[in-house]
């Protein structure tokens, strides 16, 4: 397998890193990069290519031929705005222009990793694959397109598009539930929230990694959420971070408004992804949090031993 990662420093493309470059993958793969940041890895080619560019990505996958293409690369979080910017538009072209040049170049299996964002946030419920995507953002309706382009490409390719739900883990933005809980509790901070009644359907993102890798290893075509199958309010992940920081009295439930995020339930059918593969999500909650938080601990130390600033 020579295997190109897409988008190999965001959230999940750090945490399949890390799988990939970890003990039990078994030396048959080849594993290449495209990142902005280039980083030297240990078992990892890194390439500095701008996907936006038809003639860099047309050079880059003539050049390399993989056999195997995982993309992950989309607008990033650091841009404000993004589930509404017309740069998703670009992000489209561009993915669809990058299969394109795949598929011509003796591509064998495809990944798009989309999100459940493409259901849309018009109802409460489960999500199943089966359901009419109603995107409601232009990330969303962008991401659907491509997930659409991925399925006409099925005919001559073998394809899967993943769709992760809510994640959290190594490697998350700072900004987002889980990291941003973690940090304030553990500076000392009073955490503003909502009440947080609303479910969500929360996984750790080295089940999402696992679950991408697995499904570059099937046969398996079509869409396939990734999340637990259950759901969890908001209030009960601050709930235990507050506990396992010993620093409960922090949260303040109401201190903020409800967002516009309000359907009371977004819970993902997992069946179809199961029955396909060999996988399932393996680590819990409580362990999920727990190892969160840790992680977070140790890049504070580490920000600090390298005298930089601690968020």
């Amino acid at each position: 397998m020579r295997l190109l990662l897409t988008g190999a420093s965001g959230f999940f493309g750090s945490n399949l890193v890390d799988l990939l470059v970890g003990p039990g993958v078994g030396p048959d793969v080849e594993l290449h990069v495209v990142q902005r940041r280039v980083a030297n890895r240990p078992d990892v080619v890194a390439h500095s290519a701008d996907l936006l560019d038809p003639d860099a990505v047309q050079k880059l996958i003539s050049t390399l031929k993989p056999t195997h293409l995982c993309h992950m690369a989309w607008l990033g979080p650091e841009h404000q705005d993004r589930y509404r910017s017309p740069e998703n538009d670009s992000w489209a072209d561009a993915s669809k222009h990058l299969f394109n040049v795949f598929a011509a170049n003796g591509g064998q299996r495809l990944i798009h990793v989309g999100s459940c964002i493409e259901y849309g946030n018009a109802h409460s419920g489960v999500r199943t694959e089966s359901q009419p995507l109603a995107a409601d953002t232009a990330y969303g309706q962008a991401k659907a397109d491509v997930a659409s382009h991925v399925g006409r490409l099925s005919r001559d390719l073998s394809t899967a598009v993943a769709r992760p739900f809510f994640s959290y883990g190594p490697h998350e933005q700072r900004e987002r539930l889980v990291a941003s809980l973690i940090l304030g509790l553990n500076n000392g901070e009073p955490m503003d929230l909502t009440e947080g009644l609303q479910r969500r359907d929360y996984i750790d993102a080295r089940d999402v990694a696992a679950a991408i890798w697995t499904l570059l290893n099937s046969e398996a075509t079509g869409a396939f959420n990734v999340g637990t199958g259950s759901g969890v309010s908001v209030r009960e992940i601050a709930e235990h971070l507050g506990a396992i920081s010993g620093r409960p009295e922090l949260l303040r439930f109401g201190a903020r408004p409800e967002g516009a995020d309000t359907a009371a339930e977004i819970v993902a059918d997992i069946s179809q992804i199961t029955s396909a593969t060999t996988w399932e999500p393996s680590i819990t909650l409580e362990q999920g949090l727990r190892d969160a938080t840790e992680w977070w601990l140790r890049q504070q130390d580490t920000d600090k031993s390298a005298g930089g600033a601690v968020q």
